[in-house]
């Protein structure tokens, strides 16, 4: 589901309810850090689910997670570059 839709519904909504079941899952089996980028680019996302060959919910891949998995193994020791004057950061 998207986000924004999840943040818009009433509070006692059912989840069940508001799942995009046209929004392509992300199969376990087939998932590669490579395409990952492309989906939730396209689906503007910031998670999607992986499912089994029988279409069970497994888990997520974050964009975190991807993200993570594309920097170099030691982004975090490394100094930030500065973001301040940067122009759209707040």
């Amino acid at each position: 589901m998207h986000l924004q839709r999840l943040l818009r519904e009433p509070p006692a909504a059912l989840v069940s309810g508001i799942v995009d079941t046209d929004l392509p899952s992300l199969e376990l089996q087939r998932t590669r850090w490579r395409r990952s980028p492309a989906y939730f680019a396209a689906y503007n996302l910031v998670c999607g689910p992986v499912v089994d060959e029988e279409n069970h919910l497994l888990g997520a891949v974050s964009v975190d997670d991807v993200l993570d998995h594309l920097l170099p193994d030691d982004w975090r020791e490394r100094e930030l570059p500065e973001l301040s004057g940067a122009e759209g950061v707040t």
